[in-house]
């Protein structure tokens, strides 16, 4: 482990924000400090959110994406 550059995860929770979730993901990764993950946790049945993350994790493994179906 590496104490001077841990690695921090950030949590986005997310429900029918298609249109703001691309604002937030590049937010983050315009960021100076660049040791962490991105975890997306999506509650909703919205297929655009789903592909609009997706086209970002083409990019690196530092986003991961949760699908959580609700009933």
């Amino acid at each position: 482990m590496n104490f001077n550059n841990p690695t921090i995860s950030i949590i986005i929770p997310t429900i029918n924000r298609s249109h703001l979730i691309s604002r937030s993901i590049e937010s983050i990764l315009n960021q100076t400090y660049q040791n962490f993950e991105i975890i997306i946790v999506d509650s909703s049945q919205n297929e655009e959110t789903k592909k609009i993350i997706e086209n970002f994790q083409k990019f690196g493994k530092r986003i991961i994406f949760l699908g959580i179906v609700t009933i």
